[in-house]
């Protein structure tokens, strides 16, 4: 079981980024049900791409792919 840190009031969430050639890494973020947002700017490079994952998700999502 993945353990996951606790915060009381917090607003939590995995943030992924990435370039929009990176084929690989979308797809990750997509497997892993991250929200993809796309930057309309092409600067910086490194945050063409963005995945989100909110907290509410997470139990959901690692059972989903077959991790306990």
């Amino acid at each position: 079981m993945l353990e996951m840190p606790v915060l009381e009031n917090q607003r939590l969430c995995i943030i992924a980024t990435t370039d929009f050639d990176n084929a690989g890494s979308i797809a990750v973020m997509k497997r892993l049900g991250l929200q993809i947002a796309h930057n309309p700017q092409p600067t910086p490079p490194w945050l063409q791409v963005a995945g989100v994952l909110e907290r509410d998700q997470w139990g959901r999502q690692v059972e989903g792919i077959g991790l306990s």
